[in-house]
């Protein structure tokens, strides 16, 4: 399977950029994606909400934005129905799938990317 794309707000920090600069040119109009996810709608069941929050808490900083309160919604609806055993194998492999887009699990977080600052890493920056 190939490497995903580099996140287009993280390519001006690729280091393949300064060795080709040529590369961004086909990513030049990708949409950046502004804003944080912010609070469950207000509509939600509670144990849809929870999930919400928790899929929230536990993604890495500045990986979930505005623009992903849909799949994480739908993320949460899914893992609602996991925790009370109602999910069915469909479903749960669809949660495993959004866990895998959203950086949560092992494999996943290496197909991830955020700046260093957002990350809280401070020995990373050099």
């Amino acid at each position: 399977m190939p490497r995903p794309k580099t996140p287009a707000a993280l390519i001006p920090f690729s280091p393949g950029m300064k060795k080709n600069p040529k590369r961004k040119l086909g990513r030049i109009n990708e949409p950046i994606p502004q804003g944080e996810v912010g609070e469950p709608q207000a509509d939600l069941p509670d144990d849809v909400a929870d999930c919400f929050r928790e899929i929230v808490a536990e993604c890495a900083p500045g990986v979930l934005k505005r623009s992903d309160r849909a799949a994480v919604r739908s993320a949460a609806r899914l893992m609602a129905k996991e925790n009370t055993g109602t999910a069915t194998a469909a479903e749960v492999g669809q949660l495993k799938q959004y866990f895998q887009q959203f950086g949560m699990t092992p494999a996943g977080r290496a197909n991830v990317q955020v700046k260093q600052e957002e990350n809280g890493n401070e020995f990373a920056a050099v």
